[in-house]
């Protein structure tokens, strides 16, 4: 059998792996009154196969929906957060909960050890993408702040505003980059958390 293959990128991020659709193509202008059916004469079911960008570590859907009623991020409880198991380095990593609470997103790992790039010419760094393809928030591991201990260590990143909202599905992207671009966290800076200047009115003439 002759096969063909097309190369597309999607607009949505959506993580490897092989999927099964269906196509009814149309030629262009035509506008049918309804759904043709499986009877169709251009009724097609296809496999197509997602591949990752280069440097790709894992990939996971992430709905930070809390039962509590705040979108503060995904546990064992609360939300959605799948796959968290990947293979990083030869060793097994899981992603207990990713939170946001008091100004920072907070993640926990297991083990509880601050994931290292696998070769000290790239960096390693976590995005939040939305379905739109737009990465709406960027953690890089080497800047995470270690807390706590034992059971309760956690990498920790400073996002002054709560960086995602009810009923945002996104995209967890973890990724080693060998670029030499410099990296621009989107987590804001201790400036950026400082108190903005209160406005004073204008006088009257």
């Amino acid at each position: 059998a002759t096969g063909y293959a097309w190369e597309h990128v999607t607009l949505r991020p959506i993580p490897k792996g092989e999927y099964n659709v269906f196509v009814n193509d149309q030629p262009s202008g035509w506008a049918p009154c309804g759904y043709i059916g499986e009877s169709g004469l251009n009724f097609r079911d296809m496999t197509i196969i997602a591949t990752a960008p280069d440097g790709v570590v894992h990939e996971a859907f992430f709905d930070p929906v809390n039962l509590k009623g705040g979108a503060v991020g995904a546990d064992e409880s609360n939300g959605v957060l799948g796959p968290t198991g990947f293979t990083h380095n030869g060793a097994g990593v899981d992603i207990e909960s990713i939170r946001w609470e008091s100004g920072n997103v907070e993640m926990r790992l297991s083990p509880r050890a601050r994931l290292l790039p696998s070769s000290t010419m790239k960096r390693i760094y976590a995005d939040f993408i939305a379905l739109d393809g737009t990465a709406s928030l960027r953690l890089g591991f080497e800047f995470a702040a270690e807390t706590g201990a034992g059971d309760s260590r956690a990498l920790k990143w400073q996002a002054c505003g709560q960086p995602w909202q009810d009923g945002d599905l996104l995209m967890l992207r973890i990724r080693e980059d060998a670029s030499s671009a410099p990296y621009t966290p989107s987590a804001p800076s201790d400036a950026g958390c400082a108190a903005a200047a209160t406005p004073r009115p204008t006088s009257a003439p």
